[in-house]
């Protein structure tokens, strides 16, 4: 199974709301972010990562799914406050075959060289850069940024979305789920030079959160890395959200970009998509 390692920190925030499980056994790692503040955020994103280390077994567009239903059971029986909520990304594995789902502004980057962002947000920036109305770089910086259109427990049932993709982990590549505490303040090149310094998981996953804390760290942050079992072979790349380069340089591709299945046969779903009830 691939080794995972994850981190966390508090930020300026008075609370910690994220909560990460990595588990290299179970071949499961988990970052969720929760939403409400005095509502209890930190509620919300225990409950996703609990049902999604109950559920994953059963795919996790299905255990995202009965989180979303786990954290509304949650307000009912008094646990947590109402319009309590969660992002969430997660990666489930078998081997280096990875199921990746994810709701909301949480994310999934691949390294293989360059950082490639591989989930697509459910916000009103990701919205605005596809409308080519945003720049990637304007988008790192605008005043809605923080503004997401999906969120575990708080979306309306039948507006729900889950976007979800396949893949295989290959020699070369690791993966990066986070919250938005660290792509908020740092940018993809920063985070790139990062995963190129040449330290071991746990350095770097240190050195990520360190640099977000150093850059205003505002937010929760929350780092976990993945890196494939010492058999992995060569792997392909998933369809690119976004790009970053050791150069600096950073390109973004629209929805369109990915909506077929991979030719390197991994495949995506697209957020956007209605989840069945």
């Amino acid at each position: 199974m691939p080794n995972m390692v994850g981190f966390t920190h508090i930020g300026r925030r008075k609370l910690n709301e994220d909560c990460f499980f990595a588990d290299d056994d179970m071949g499961l790692a988990i970052v969720a972010d929760g939403m409400g503040g005095h509502a209890h955020g930190e509620v919300a994103s225990a409950i996703v990562v609990e049902t999604l280390r109950r559920e994953a077994g059963h795919g996790l567009y299905e255990a995202i799914l009965q989180s979303h239903e786990d954290v509304k059971r949650g307000v009912e029986d008094g646990r947590g406050g109402k319009g309590m909520g969660s992002t969430v990304v997660a990666a489930h594995f078998a081997g280096n075959d990875y199921e990746i789902g994810w709701i909301g502004d949480s994310r999934a980057y691949l390294w293989d060289g360059e950082l490639v962002q591989i989930t697509r947000d459910h916000s009103h920036v990701e919205e605005l850069m596809a409308a080519g109305a945003l720049t990637l770089e304007e988008a790192q910086y605008s005043s809605v940024r923080h503004q997401i259109t999906q969120a575990v427990g708080v979306s309306p049932d039948g507006e729900l979305e889950i976007g979800s993709l396949t893949g295989t982990l290959g020699a070369g590549q690791e993966l990066l789920l986070c919250s938005d505490g660290l792509n908020d303040v740092l940018t993809g090149a920063e985070i790139a030079a990062i995963m190129d310094s040449g330290g071991s998981l746990e350095e770097r996953g240190r050195q990520l959160v360190d640099a977000a804390v150093a850059a205003g760290g505002r937010d929760n942050i929350t780092v976990l890395l993945v890196a494939p079992d010492a058999g992995a072979k060569k792997g392909a790349r998933p369809p690119a959200v976004s790009i970053a380069r050791l150069d600096g340089s950073e390109e973004y591709f629209p929805e369109d970009y990915d909506a077929a299945n991979d030719p390197d046969g991994n495949t995506v779903t697209q957020p956007g998509r209605a989840a069945p009830r």
